[in-house]
């Protein structure tokens, strides 16, 4: 691409606790290893971006990364006034040639993303995180107008960009099924480190992330009801708000597990590696649904091997695709509290963590957002030009 641009757009703010600015955040900082690139997106924060970026990863803004604030020093505007903003940004670079690629994972972007391919020839790509293209499938989804918008922008844009750039293969095989002309690469997610702490370690396993129903949390609650070893704890890192966090903490002592649950509310990404040091083991539990069969990457997994922790995860196809069971940690049936009990007193007596640990350290060196960004970069420059 001569060093032209990569631009990346994402609609969310930044900062916020959504799982998409770290995954956003690290996938910039991954592309601009290897080449210039943008990130607009919109502001949150009076803070120096230099500020945010570190409590988002713990590291300095690369060399080659511009961070372009929509709405920094003065009025933020909503999506469709951001969207504008970042098509007459792209518009710019276009006109200088400087416009070497442009991607986006907000899905109400597409009808813009198309637009930018055609009015100024510039590839465009989208990173797959969803799934909307057939609301039959879509079981786990309620059809509300915006849910129907988006299975249209889907349907009607994906077909006119330049690729796809998919977090999984279970996802990348279910978007060639919809949209087989469109091409596309598996890039997993990513992490910033890899360490493995030397640290005093508790009979704990963590969990890091929201308290959405789909994501298993009740499973481990019950799962802590049938366990044999009642000293061991949970310790939860995330939770949206204290609202939402005491509702789990009242069914946590409902259930008679309250005094072996502890929540940390909402924190930076950047901040909680020394939490994670003090357990033994990072517990993924997603429920069988839909999305967490065929669409998800859990974040979380990536969380756990930055940390060099085995990962205890409910055993789906997706989750397969980052944990070797016996190897990387131990996978249960999904949904199942008694699995999921069997599975920590297992894990727990036969000492999993020194067993597993520097096999997990070792393979998650594999997905660093570098190694990612290059992933990303080489596929856009194979497609381009072909």
């Amino acid at each position: 691409m001569n060093e032209k641009k990569i631009i990346y757009i994402h609609t969310g703010e930044w900062p916020s606790p959504s799982p998409s600015i770290i995954f956003v955040t690290g996938t910039v900082y991954g592309l601009a290893h290897h080449t210039p690139t943008v990130l607009i997106i919109r502001n949150n924060s009076p803070e120096p971006s230099r500020d945010i970026f570190h409590s988002i990863t713990g590291t300095d803004i690369p060399e080659l990364l511009e961070i372009e604030r929509v709405g920094y020093g003065g009025k933020t505007p909503g999506h469709t006034g951001f969207f504008k903003k970042a098509v007459e940004y792209v518009s710019t670079l276009a006109k200088k040639g400087d416009a070497g690629a442009v991607i986006t994972r907000s899905i109400g972007f597409l009808p813009y993303l198309a637009y930018i391919r055609k009015r100024y020839s510039v590839p465009c790509f989208f990173e797959t995180h969803d799934f909307y293209g057939d609301l039959a499938f879509r079981t786990d989804l309620k059809k509300k107008l915006h849910i129907r918008k988006n299975s249209l922008y889907e349907r009607l844009s994906l077909p006119r960009l330049d690729g796809l750039i998919c977090l999984t293969e279970s996802q990348k095989k279910l978007f060639e099924r919809y949209y087989p002309s469109t091409p596309g690469i598996v890039a997993p997610t990513g992490l910033f480190q890899v360490e493995r702490k030397d640290t005093r370690r508790e009979k704990q396993v963590c969990y890091v992330g929201s308290l959405d129903e789909h994501k298993g949390l009740g499973t481990v609650l019950s799962a802590m009801t049938h366990t044999v070893d009642k000293e061991l704890n949970l310790l939860i890192i995330g939770g949206k708000n204290e609202h939402e966090m005491r509702e789990f903490k009242d069914l946590a002592t409902l259930m008679g597990v309250g005094q072996q649950v502890r929540f940390t509310g909402w924190i930076h990404h950047s901040d909680i590696a020394h939490m994670m040091d003090r357990s033994i083991a990072g517990i993924v539990p997603l429920r069988d649904t839909v999305f967490n069969r065929y669409i998800t990457s859990p974040l979380k997994i990536l969380d756990c091997f930055s940390r060099s922790l085995p990962v205890i995860g409910s055993d789906l196809p997706t989750v397969r695709e980052y944990v070797e069971d016996g190897k990387h940690g131990i996978l249960f049936t999904p949904d199942s509290p008694e699995s999921l009990a069997e599975t920590l007193d297992r894990f727990v007596a036969g000492g999993m963590f020194e067993k597993l640990s520097p096999e997990v350290e070792e393979h998650a060196d594999r997905f660093l957002w570098e190694k990612r960004g290059k992933k990303i970069i080489q596929f856009i420059n194979e497609t381009t030009q072909s």
